[in-house]
């Protein structure tokens, strides 16, 4: 299959919220995305120049997933850039303090909640 660019990509996104890292979380109001599974869409979100459309989204949700990059600042581009003005961002991080946090080797920041 060829992937889908520019205003075809933009054109073939009918949703207008985006789930990032989706996992396993599929959410059929949302575009949901991953590097793996079964998305609608399978990107390397890690790369920081995701093959979405710029200004699109109203909503983004990424839950678990901001802790596994190197890159907060080009996580937070991406999101800016797809981001439609007013858009809502949803972040959810396990804090600096849990127990679990610092279990995963694949995290590589951690947050506190300010």
């Amino acid at each position: 299959m060829t992937p889908l660019i520019g205003e075809e990509l933009r054109r073939n996104i009918m949703k207008d919220k985006l789930n990032l890292g989706c996992g396993f979380d599929i959410r059929p109001d949302h575009w949901n995305v991953d590097n793996a599974g079964s998305p609608d869409q399978i990107i390397d979100i890690s790369t920081m120049k995701w093959d979405l459309p710029s200004d699109h989204f109203v909503e983004i949700v990424a839950q678990d997933i901001i802790e596994h990059f190197l890159d907060t600042v080009g996580f937070m581009n991406e999101c800016w850039r797809v981001a439609k003005d007013g858009a809502i961002l949803h972040i959810r991080t396990p804090s600096f303090d849990a127990s679990f946090a610092h279990i995963d080797p694949s995290h590589i920041r951690f947050f506190h909640i300010d």
